[in-house]
């Protein structure tokens, strides 16, 4: 009902695109009061007669106005309507399909945004209470699998989590707000030259959160176990890199000692001689 004004108009608008365009693909003629009286319109057709003397046509076309402009009327029309029907919240990659990841996220919040109001009241007045009132119902008649044990410890409370990506959408704001300063601080630590402001950031933690808000598969993360295995086995190849990379440090530094316990040894060896010859 708030768009039927816009609908109506934009039938309005087509009959009369529909018109303009008949007559821009088969135009009204135009002759003079004694001009041609058997005029022929089909393809190839010679209409002899149809031009004076001096070079001049003597049939005209009709003009039929500037198409464009119904076009544009249209265009207006259906992008109210669209709005209207949040079909443009949707269509997020459709204007500029060549984004990076971060213009991506800030998309989508913007999107998640405009869609908080209405995705929010409805999960807070109707699937919130709907869903407690299922669980309540399903627990009464015995139907619930054995609590578990996390949820024994937190004494039967527990805490709805929505995952549809209209949910999704709606957190990209914490994914958009940890990448704008995660880039911030990149650029502080590009002029002070100090990384460890990076220190700052539960990397281990946002990264599978961001990977729950762009719906990537949790199949498709590593767990804390492989991740760890992935870091010790890097570790050790990157210590024995380093050992590689010391191994001609260390040789030349033996080969140093060598040479000086091997200069020391002889001049021990010929300092005593000096005295026995003076006792002589």
């Amino acid at each position: 009902m708030a768009v039927l004004p816009s609908l109506k108009t934009l039938n309005a608008q087509k009959k009369t695109f529909l018109k303009s365009g008949h007559r821009a693909a088969d135009p009204v003629l135009l002759t003079t009061d004694d001009g041609l009286t058997d005029f022929s319109m089909r393809p190839g057709a010679m209409n002899k007669g149809g031009m004076s003397s001096d070079g001049h046509p003597l049939v005209g076309v009709l003009p039929t106005g500037n198409i464009q402009i119904s076009k544009e009327m249209m265009q207006e029309e259906r992008s109210l309507i669209n709005d209207v029907f949040l079909v443009t919240l949707f269509q997020i990659l459709t204007e500029t399909p060549q984004m990076t990841a971060t213009e991506v996220i800030e998309r989508v919040n913007e999107k998640g945004i405009l869609l908080a109001p209405t995705v929010g009241r409805q999960q807070s007045e109707y699937l919130g209470p709907l869903i407690e009132r299922e669980i309540d119902i399903l627990s009464f008649q015995g139907e619930l699998p054995p609590m578990p044990g996390e949820l024994k410890e937190a004494k039967g409370a527990y805490q709805v989590v929505y995952t549809s990506p209209l949910s999704r959408a709606m957190r990209a704001q914490e994914a958009a707000g940890f990448m704008r300063t995660v880039e911030s601080v990149k650029e502080i630590v590009a002029i002070t030259q100090d990384p460890s402001l990076l220190d700052s950031f539960e990397f281990d933690t946002a990264i599978p959160a961001i990977a729950e808000i762009q719906a990537v598969p949790e199949s498709w993360m590593a767990s804390p176990d492989s991740i760890k295995k992935k870091r010790d086995a890097r570790a050790k190849a990157n210590a024995q890199q380093q050992q590689i990379q010391a191994l001609p440090a260390q040789a030349a530094m033996l080969k140093a000692q060598a040479v000086v316990s091997k200069a020391g040894g002889g001049e021990q060896g010929v300092q005593p001689a000096g005295p026995m010859s003076q006792g002589g």
